[in-house]
């Protein structure tokens, strides 16, 4: 069963990296038990400060030190902001309507966030319960933006608890959560 654990780790890209020494099918399932119970580990990820790094080459220093504790999701924001300012003095200057231009990258703020869960999800050093969670953060979506922001927490925390258990019982408390409900009734 080594074997299989072990090429089955590797080629998820979960546990260990290839230089690591391989780990048994119980050091495994331990280790996944045990992020679970340490419910903060995701958020100790080595790629979060290369991205805020790369985003933020669009602010000038004065901005760097203002939005240094920022997270990415708002720096991502930030940025975006600035980014449409531009694109819109360009369409004035191009006689374009400029609610035509707001209203064609009024979605982009989403596509930013949806896109950081995912390369969150898949390039993170964590380990498998921690990713299936991210994964399954980013497939039941609920915008924080259209939603009481009291209610994402214990979302979060609800899709954490229940991961392992049957589908048809996740899929029933995720439907069935406050924060989904708000989120469908205001969309």
């Amino acid at each position: 069963m080594e074997k299989s654990a072990d090429w089955i780790s590797r080629r998820a890209g979960f546990g260990f990296r290839l230089g690591d020494d391989p780990i048994s099918e119980n050091q495994w399932f331990t280790n996944a038990r045990k992020s679970i119970e340490n419910n903060k580990s995701y958020i100790s990820n080595n790629r979060i400060k290369p991205l805020l790094k790369s985003i933020k080459r669009g602010l000038s220093d004065e901005h760097r030190k203002i939005y240094s504790g920022i997270t990415l999701n708002q720096t991502a924001g930030i940025v975006y902001r600035k980014q449409l300012e531009k694109e819109e003095k360009q369409a004035l200057k191009d006689q374009e309507d400029p609610d035509r231009v707001f209203t064609l990258k009024a979605r982009r703020p989403l596509w930013l966030s949806a896109l950081r869960r995912a390369d969150l999800c898949i390039n993170t050093n964590q380990d498998f319960a921690n990713r299936l969670w991210l994964f399954w953060l980013n497939y039941f979506t609920v915008s924080e933006a259209n939603n009481n922001g009291t209610c994402i927490p214990h979302f979060h925390e609800m899709i954490r608890k229940n991961m392992f258990g049957s589908m048809s019982g996740l899929v029933f408390k995720v439907v069935s959560h406050s924060a989904m409900l708000l989120y469908l009734d205001n969309n």
